[in-house]
């Protein structure tokens, strides 16, 4: 496992035990055979939110299907780490987590 790989699963792994209720969403599409549903899904999340501006799709499924599809491709990888890692950090000012008290 590379570097990257390491790197993406660990975002992944405290992505999902931050928010535990989309971790068990999520969780059972990281296995190596759901692959025959999980690349198809991540296209479709991808092309939903390319589609924001029909009432059912959203910016929100860009992200959503580029994690998913960064699982079966490395090369997505370094840049998906990069956005959890920002994310996160959001989240957590936003939360009032990290912020020193006098």
């Amino acid at each position: 496992m590379t570097r990257d790989q390491r790197r993406f699963q660990r975002q992944v792994d405290a992505m999902m035990r931050r928010y535990p209720r989309m971790g068990q969403r999520i969780n059972p599409m990281m296995g190596r055979k759901q692959r025959l549903w999980r690349i198809p899904l991540a296209i479709f999340f991808i092309i939903g939110g390319f589609l924001a501006v029909l009432p059912i799709f959203g910016l929100w499924m860009l992200p959503l299907g580029v994690l998913l599809l960064a699982v079966d491709v490395p090369v997505l990888q370094p840049p998906a780490s990069r956005g959890m890692i920002w994310l996160r950090r959001r989240l957590r000012r936003s939360d009032g987590h990290g912020v020193q008290k006098r």
